[in-house]
């Protein structure tokens, strides 16, 4: 088994039993910006706060990070849209957020049941 088999298997299995501490570390570790550096540290801890935010409310609502669908992401934001200020840039910042999760939750779900590569 490869490293980077053996790791995707691992962080998948570490998203599943602490959603939060693997979010925190994927975004001090590996999460980019469509420039393809590193979130500054302000950025950060706002999509860690954000992501806090959308996790306890799936939890809430008894679903988790892979089986979450369109329902709960409406769900979600009409929640938003009474407790956050009409007009400000929060709803795109979680679509941002949602969309950079699902494609890593994508990747990091397929690590179980992809082969390695040959040695």
């Amino acid at each position: 088994m490869s490293f980077a088999y053996a790791w995707q298997k691992a962080f998948f299995q570490y998203i599943l039993s602490d959603p939060e501490a693997a979010y925190n570390e994927w975004q001090r570790e590996e999460a980019t910006g469509a420039d393809r550096r590193a979130f500054a540290e302000r950025s950060i801890v706002q999509h860690r706060v954000m992501f806090a935010r959308f996790h306890r409310y799936l939890v809430s609502r008894r679903t988790t990070l892979t089986a979450f669908g369109a329902n709960d992401i409406d769900g979600f934001f009409s929640h938003l849209e009474r407790v956050c200020k009409p007009g400000t840039s929060t709803r795109l910042l979680y679509l941002k957020l949602i969309d950079r999760l699902t494609r890593h939750v994508t990747v990091w779900s397929y690590a179980p049941i992809t082969r390695p590569p040959p040695c």
